[in-house]
C-alpha cells in the first residue's frame, strides 16, 4: 500500500492516483499510447492470468476484447466490487484467485 499513497503536508496520507500524470501532460494530444504493449502480450507463451476489478475505470472491455484476442487461452476474471486496485480493495479475493492459478 506504501506504492499507492503518499505523505501530504499536514501529516494525512492520500492515494496516488496517476502516475502517468506527467507523461499525459508532455504528450500533444493528453493521451498515453499503450499500443505497442500489445505485442508483448502476444508475444506471452506461458498460463497467463488477467484479473480485472468489476469497477475498473482503467482497464475496459475493448482491453479484455483485445486481450482475449491475443491470449485465447488465458484466464480472464472480474473482480466485483474492486476497483483498478484490486490488491487494496479486495485482497483476499485477489489473494484466492492468485492462489488458485498458481497451484491449479
Amino acid at each position: 500500500m506504501l506504492h499507492n499513497a503518499k505523505p501530504v503536508e499536514d501529516g494525512r496520507w492520500t492515494w496516488r492516483y496517476d502516475r502517468l500524470d506527467r507523461v499525459r501532460k508532455e504528450a500533444s494530444d493528453g493521451k498515453v499510447d499503450f499500443s505497442e504493449l500489445w505485442d508483448s502480450v502476444s508475444a506471452m507463451s506461458c498460463p497467463v492470468l488477467l484479473v480485472r476489478g468489476g469497477t475498473s475505470g482503467v482497464v475496459g472491455d475493448e482491453d479484455v476484447e483485445e486481450w482475449r484476442r491475443r491470449q485465447p487461452g488465458s484466464d480472464v476474471v472480474v473482480v466485483e466490487g474492486a476497483g483498478h486496485s484490486i490488491q487494496g480493495d479486495k485482497p483476499l479475493e485477489l489473494a484466492a484467485l492468485v492462489e488458485r492459478f498458481v497451484f491449479a
